[in-house]
Formats: C-alpha cells, sequence, structure tokens
C-alpha cells in the first residue's frame, strides 16, 4: 500500500535548486555587504539604534583609527559590487564624516534620501549652528523628534554640558510644530526658556485653539506672561487658576498656583492650596516648606518649627534640600510668637 504522503518529486527538487542556485550570489553579496557594514559601524564606536539617538551632536567619536581604517578597507572590497543605494550612501556619509569631511559627508546623506541620513544631515546642521536646518531635517520623518531632543538637553543639563543642551534647546525652538497642540506647547516652553516671549506666546495661543483643555498651555502661557511683562497680573492669575482647575492633581500646576497666592501674600488661600497638596503627597518636601513658611511669617512660628520637625522624623530630607530646611527653622526659631 503507499503512504498518504507522496514523496517530492525530482522535478520539484530540481526547481528548488536552481532557486536557490540562482539566488546564492545575490545572497552572499547581500550578506558581505550588511557585514562590512556592520565591522565599519563597530569602528566609529556607532550602531544604528545609537544613531536614531544621537541628535544634536556636530560629529562622530573615532576611538580606534586603526580599527576604522581596517573597517572602511573591508568596506571598500564590497563597495564596488553594492548598487548606488540608499544604504551605501549612508556608509559614505559617516565614513566622511568621521575623517572630519562635513561637506562630503552632507552630500552623501543627502543622496541616501532615508530618515536615518537625515537625523545625520541634522546634526552636522546644529554643528554648523544652523538649527533651522536641523529642524527642517527632522520634521520630515520624526514628528515626535523633539521629545528626543528634550530628553537629550535635559541629560545634557544635569551633567553640565550646557553647550550642547543649548544645541538641541535651540534645534526645537526652530522645530515646525504644525498644529499639534502638545509639539506646539513643547516649542513654546523650549522659546520661552531661550527668551523668545513674542513667539513663544503664539504657540501657546495656537496650542489653546488646538486644545482648550490642555492645562500646560495656559500654565506656560501665564509663565511667559509674567516674566515678560506682557501680560496684567489678571491674565496672569487668569491662566494659571486656569490650568489647575484642568488638572488639580498635576503638580506643575497645583503648586504653581499656590506659589501665586503666596507672592500675592493671600496666605489664607496659599495655606489651604498648599495643605490640599500635602494631604495627597505627604512625602513631598516643597508643601512643607511653604507650608511652614506661610506659618512663620502670619505668626505661628512654633508650628512651622513642628510641622518640619514631623515632616523630618517621618521622611528622608530629599538630596540638595538640606540648606532650604535650615534656613527656614532658622527663620522659626524665635522663642516668642507673634500676636
Amino acid at each position: 500500500m503507499r503512504s498518504l504522503s507522496p514523496e517530492p518529486s525530482i522535478a520539484r527538487i530540481v526547481v528548488v535548486l536552481i532557486i536557490l542556485l540562482s539566488a546564492g550570489p545575490r545572497l552572499f553579496q547581500t550578506l558581505a555587504q550588511e557585514r562590512a557594514s556592520h565591522v565599519l559601524l563597530h569602528a566609529l564606536s556607532l550602531d544604528y539604534q545609537e544613531s536614531e539617538n544621537c541628535l544634536g551632536e556636530p560629529g562622530l567619536v573615532v576611538r580606534n583609527w586603526a580599527a576604522l581604517a581596517e573597517a572602511r578597507e573591508q568596506w571598500q572590497k564590497v563597495a564596488d559590487t553594492w548598487p548606488e543605494s540608499q544604504s551605501r550612501f549612508r556608509q559614505l556619509g559617516m565614513l566622511a564624516l568621521a575623517q572630519g569631511k562635513r561637506s562630503e559627508a552632507a552630500q552623501n546623506f543627502v543622496l541616501a534620501d532615508h530618515p536615518v541620513s537625515r537625523l545625520w544631515l541634522a546634526r552636522i546642521a546644529a554643528g554648523d549652528e544652523r538649527f533651522e536646518d536641523a529642524g527642517h531635517y527632522l520634521a520630515q520623518d520624526y514628528p515626535t523628534a523633539w521629545r528626543v531632543l528634550l530628553e537629550k538637553a535635559g541629560r545634557a543639563a544635569l551633567r553640565g554640558d550646557t553647550t550642547e543642551a543649548l544645541t538641541c534647546y535651540r534645534i526645537v525652538a526652530h522645530w515646525d510644530a504644525g498644529g499639534e497642540a502638545s509639539a506646539l506647547i513643547a516649542r513654546g516652553h523650549v522659546r520661552q526658556g531661550l527668551g523668545q516671549y513674542t513667539v513663544a506666546l503664539s504657540d501657546f495661543d495656537r496650542a489653546i485653539a488646538r486644545c482648550p483643555t490642555c492645562y500646560q498651555a495656559y500654565l506656560y502661557r501665564g509663565q511667559t506672561l509674567l516674566v515678560s511683562g506682557a501680560g496684567t497680573l489678571d491674565a496672569v492669575e487668569a491662566d494659571f487658576l486656569r490650568a489647575v482647575t484642568l488638572a488639580p492633581d498635576q503638580r506643575d500646576a497645583a503648586l504653581q498656583w499656590g506659589h501665586w497666592l503666596l507672592n500675592r501674600q493671600r496666605w489664607g488661600e496659599a495655606e489651604a492650596q498648599f495643605k490640599k497638596w500635602a494631604q495627597r503627597n505627604p512625602a513631598e518636601l516643597e508643601s512643607v516648606l511653604n507650608l511652614a513658611y506661610i506659618y512663620c511669617n502670619t505668626g505661628r512660628q512654633k508650628e512651622g518649627r513642628l510641622l518640619l520637625a514631623e515632616f523630618m522624623e517621618g521622611f528622608p530630607v530629599p538630596p540638595g534640600q538640606s540648606d532650604r530646611v535650615r534656613q527656614q527653622l532658622e527663620q522659626c526659631q524665635e522663642s516668642v510668637e507673634k500676636p
């Protein structure tokens, strides 16, 4: 009795072999190209993932020139068989950039016409302080790349690299945010920090028109109006109040409203606001310090000292905040409370 699962015919086997033999050279060529590219990128101390996150930097850091020379030689062996593709131009661009040939690198990245290549073009433009061009390159492919830039700027600022942080912020300031409310808010906030108050206010106005419930647009617009003097105090207060009404559980809105009331010496309202936030976040020092300040300025020094003592007994003082606690305690050290 014959098997129900017939064996493959000789004709089918021959067809498969012909396909494999015809595809083999191209497959080996592709593997060789990819292997050469991998070696090259490794020599440049770079990989594909990192290349998508290195924004705002003027060039590459080559740690081993001997490795680069060896990688280039290996890469060049397969370059003649490599078609004029995006990948080839991208590799040529990175080689030129590593050798300090910035114009040649830019020309190759333009020919590559690829998102990663446009990231490299943005880096070159930023290194030349052509921040508007950098923003243009990024905007073609990465509608949320400003988030990466903001994160990179924040990390640079934390490690004290103000040049890199400012570079990233200046790219964002020239970003084509389009009509996306979150992008307009982010760009406006950066412009506010750079002192570009008029265009920042324009961004916040456009964001509010697009998203009337986006609390940060009101919060940042109020801050910009305050620092620039472009608006009345009533307009500033209206924006802060709108922000905290829309987002009472958001720290930046809640504390900004409390600070506004405190600076206006509306002691009772400020106390109520900081108490509300302290009840929600008992381990946070900010509300406690502000409450102690209110107590010490309204004749309740003992209450202020007790509040700070209870906090320090229950929670550790955050790093870098010890001086603020000490200063507030000194302010509340009067033995006789004011009437």
